[in-house]
């Protein structure tokens, strides 16, 4: 359960999942959403996942986007030929996660992660650095498939938002949590 859920903590301010399918650009919808016009200005910081070809076996690489300074980072790992075990390097997404939290000092107006997955459900991965956000009053918006959906609410209880992966559903959370009228929307 999120720390503060129980009283002892803050509430969270703004917190919402896209729920998505397999076979779902989710990673595009969130970026289509993400580029627009009416959040020039807004501090956005996190990371949206993308894929690459593998390097020494026939396989994709998750590769995440840095948001706030366009970097790339693979989070996963050569096993080689044939392998069928996890190839997620639990090693870089940790220091992922800790590049993000040091981010997190500047208050910015919305923290994307770009999944809650098994990882995060076993209190690993970006988990540490979604409380934090929290804790701080930072909104967060984050990418959950559907096959993860139970370990989420798990997780988080009632106190998400759960968006439809749809471009309209997740630009109009930013812009809600971003403080964006429709007045300034629309001039943009």
């Amino acid at each position: 359960m999120i720390p503060g859920s129980s009283g002892i903590c803050a509430m969270p301010s703004k917190l919402a999942a896209v729920v998505f399918d397999p076979e779902t650009p989710v990673d595009d919808m969130m970026a289509e959403a993400l580029a627009d016009p009416a959040l020039r200005g807004r501090r956005i910081v996190g990371y949206l996942q993308g894929y690459e070809p593998g390097t020494g076996c026939d396989c994709t690489d998750i590769v995440l986007r840095a948001l706030h300074d366009g970097s790339r980072r693979k989070i996963t790992q050569d096993l080689g030929t044939g392998s069928q075990g996890c190839r997620l390097d639990s090693v870089a997404l940790t220091e992922v996660a800790g590049e993000v939290d040091a981010v997190l000092a500047v208050r910015p107006d919305l923290l994307v992660l770009n999944r809650f997955g098994k990882v995060e459900a076993e209190g690993g991965g970006f988990r540490a650095t979604l409380e934090q956000a929290l804790l701080s009053d930072v909104p967060v918006l984050i990418a959950v498939g559907r096959k993860h959906l139970g370990f989420w609410q798990d997780y988080c209880g009632d106190l998400a938002e759960t968006l439809p992966c749809d471009v309209p559903a997740i630009r109009g959370f930013i812009r809600e949590v971003c403080g964006i009228d429709a007045a300034v929307a629309l001039r943009a």
